[in-house]
């Protein structure tokens, strides 16, 4: 998901005072590591936990070639600019957040001794330090069979990415609802890591708009995928009900699946009331500044206000699917989950 910053009147802030010199030694890995020890030690795990999964396994009965890792620094584009560093924060542990999901499973397999068994697929959901829920998957159909159940008013960027897609190799249409709920939970990290970095730029001072501005955008990002991805989840589930009454069984059965389900689902909420939380003291310390800010709605465009900057917010689409999410059915079937 990409934010739209709408730049009004003429505002000119440069944020090239973040930029590290030429001839300066920083070092981009070295910061990364030390953001993620200080403020987000959940991410530092994961990338650790990620850098040690092995490039092959070896299982009881075979042998399997896991290939070579992605260093995160791939997903860094500016290695000189921490502001860039900052931002691009979230979709790396995103990224690597879903490679897991596929690594971690192999992990697990070869710690575990499983015998592997032709057709079989695993995949691992990291949770936190101490938690991830590694599953054997159901076969499950894809999910663009759920995409012409779903509103047009609800057509949004990850329907089309997610859903509408028909490329095999995606993860949810490969893995169907457990795909789903592996973007879930990558962009669960994301917004993790997005509200995490707050301290940093609080240490870097309140009266830096730019900071901020960057700060609530890139946070804003990745609210939205909770709300989003709950409604594709318990859509999908509510298909599967009805047209493979089998694999509806099965996966409320799975102790594992619901338990995840469950996990991930309280992280985007403790989260969020964290955000909400922390939210007015950062506009109180921006107007002591001499910084106004200010929430509305624009064009249909939910906006927040940092002096002339709009931020979007995505409040407009969250209300919408919240409002989805009242179907009887699908509260019915998230019941069914938590019980």
């Amino acid at each position: 998901m990409k934010n739209l910053k709408f730049i009004l009147l003429f505002f000119l802030t440069c944020v090239g005072v973040h930029n590290v010199p030429a001839q300066g030694k920083f070092n981009a890995r070295k910061f990364i590591g030390q953001v993620l020890y200080l403020y987000s030690p959940m991410h530092n795990d994961l990338i650790d936990k990620y850098n040690k999964t092995p490039t092959s396994v070896h299982l009881p009965n075979t042998t399997f070639n896991v290939g070579k890792h992605i260093d995160y620094m791939f997903y860094i584009t500016d290695t000189t600019n921490k502001t860039i560093i900052l931002n691009e924060l979230p979709q790396m542990v995103y990224e690597i957040a879903n490679d897991y999901a596929n690594r971690g499973a192999y992990a697990y397999l070869e710690k575990n001794k499983i015998t592997y068994n032709a057709g079989d697929n695993y995949i691992c959901y990291y949770i936190n330090q101490q938690t991830e829920y590694t599953m054997k998957q159901i076969r499950a159909f894809p999910s663009s069979q759920i995409a012409n159940i779903i509103p047009k008013k609800l057509h949004t960027e990850n329907y089309y990415r997610f859903l509408k897609n028909t490329n095999s190799e995606v993860p949810t249409q490969k893995y169907g609802i457990y795909g789903l709920l592996q973007e879930w939970n990558a962009y669960q990290h994301a917004i993790k890591v997005a509200f995490n970095v707050k301290r940093y730029y609080e240490r870097e001072g309140y009266t830096d708009i730019t900071l901020w501005e960057d700060f609530f955008a890139n946070y804003y990002e990745y609210q939205m995928a909770h709300l989003e991805f709950k409604y594709f989840i318990l859509k999908y589930l509510e298909y599967a009900e009805n047209a493979q009454p089998e694999l509806y069984e099965k996966l409320l059965k799975d102790a594992n699946f619901r338990k995840t389900y469950i996990e991930i689902n309280k992280n985007y909420e403790d989260t969020i009331t964290q955000f909400n939380l922390y939210k007015p003291a950062v506009f109180s310390l921006l107007s002591k500044a001499g910084i106004g800010t200010e929430e509305t709605s624009m064009e249909g465009f939910s906006l927040l206000f940092l002096d002339r900057v709009g931020i979007n917010t995505y409040g407009n689409i969250d209300k919408l699917f919240k409002d989805a999410l009242e179907e009887d059915v699908l509260k019915e079937i998230e019941k069914k989950i938590k019980n």
